[in-house]
């Protein structure tokens, strides 16, 4: 699932399985929500909303709208 989310990128942040797996979702599709993803992974609102916080503040993802 996690392939190609960190090929030809160097990244100096080691990401969890759970965020890949939510950076993999995200580039599916871009206006899902938090809530949908925890759906789809079986994980936890707060889980996302913490992966997410982590992934913004490092530059993976930026939020729009």
């Amino acid at each position: 699932m996690d392939e190609g989310i960190n090929e030809g990128i160097n990244i100096k942040t080691k990401l969890s399985e759970k965020e890949k797996a939510i950076l993999q979702v995200i580039s599916e599709n871009p206006s899902i929500t938090h809530l949908q993803i925890a759906s789809l992974l079986s994980i936890s609102a707060a889980t996302v909303n913490r992966s997410l916080n982590k992934l913004q503040s490092e530059g993976f993802v930026v939020r729009k709208g």
